[in-house]
């Protein structure tokens, strides 16, 4: 049986929550990142919905974001949404890499950028409309120690 809610329609709306106004490209590297941490279980069970819905990681699911609602209320002709629907093409069925196998991210507007961005395994790998990317690497020897951020 089918879940109520298919995982491209969960990465669509959360394509909609942090990178609506974002060009293709800021969109194509959010759906990468959902992509990415899905496949390697970052912050993740290995599904979209454990990926997505994971507490603190998608700042648009978040219990305080005012795009939760929002994010549900659009349609499918609205042409953000049918950029967003576009970007999660590109990263699920062409298997895009413009993100660079990043796992974090967050705006490039931030006046303070999150304290995880200091770590010293992390690495930032490419800027897509108003997003940096990051790749938390593994520590030599060690295993890598998981953020609650996205």
């Amino acid at each position: 049986m089918p879940p109520i809610i298919a995982d491209w329609q969960l990465v669509v709306t959360t394509l909609i929550q942090e990178a609506l106004l974002e060009p293709l490209d800021g969109k194509v590297g959010v759906a990468e990142v959902i992509r990415d941490r899905t496949a390697t279980r970052y912050q993740s069970d290995g599904t979209i919905s454990g990926t997505i819905l994971k507490p603190k990681q998608f700042s648009g699911w978040n219990e305080l974001s005012l795009n939760r609602a929002e994010s549900v209320r659009l349609d499918l002709t609205h042409p953000q949404v049918i950029e967003c629907m576009k970007a999660y093409e590109i990263a699920f069925k062409l298997k895009s890499n413009r993100a660079k196998g990043a796992n974090l991210y967050h705006a490039s507007w931030m006046k303070v950028f999150p304290s995880w961005t200091k770590a010293p395994n992390l690495v930032e790998v490419a800027r897509l409309g108003q997003h940096i990317l990051y790749k938390e690497s593994k520590p030599s020897g060690s295993t890598t120690r998981r953020r609650n951020q996205k």
